[in-house]
């Protein structure tokens, strides 16, 4: 369908932290990477998603879970076609994010693991390269923050002297 990858955004859940980057590689199947802070360190998820593959009963209850119940009384509710009418024409891209959400919850898939958010982007550059994108730019995760000066001033009870 695409040779590149598109950003995407965050993963859902994770909204305005990270970035997500994903190629169609056939009307319903991608290849993502995702990337974002989680306490001191950088977290990562990269892989390949066929949504035709995903079992219809799972897609169903991960919507439901998701909030996707506007008609929740009646029997013949169909939650997918729910969000894909949401969602409009592109509901695949938001449909991967909310399935990747719920594997990441439930430990399905689990993310890999960085000291900075360099070495995250790094390693996305290269995932995303070997499966024929462009490297990422520096700042395809954010503006990382510079290293800072730390002071802390102790009370020594004599006058400071230069």
């Amino acid at each position: 369908m695409t040779d590149n990858f598109k950003e995407i955004g965050s993963l859902f859940g994770r909204e305005g932290a990270g970035a997500g980057f994903a190629k169609q590689t056939d009307k319903e199947s991608f290849t993502y990477a995702f990337a974002w802070p989680e306490g001191d360190t950088w977290a990562s998820l990269t892989g390949y998603l066929n949504l035709d593959e995903q079992p219809e009963e799972y897609v169903r209850r991960v919507l439901q879970d998701g909030g996707f119940r506007s008609d929740w009384g009646n029997p013949d509710y169909d939650p997918i076609g729910d969000f894909k009418e949401t969602a409009g024409d592109e509901y695949r891209i938001p449909l991967l994010k909310v399935l990747l959400r719920e594997q990441l919850a439930s430990r399905y898939e689990v993310a890999n693991h960085f000291s900075t958010m360099n070495r995250a982007r790094v390693e996305l550059s290269a995932f995303i390269q070997n499966e024929g994108g462009a490297p990422l730019p520096e700042d395809a995760l954010g503006t990382p923050e510079g290293p800072g000066i730390r002071a802390m001033l102790i009370a020594t009870g004599e006058t400071p002297t230069a």
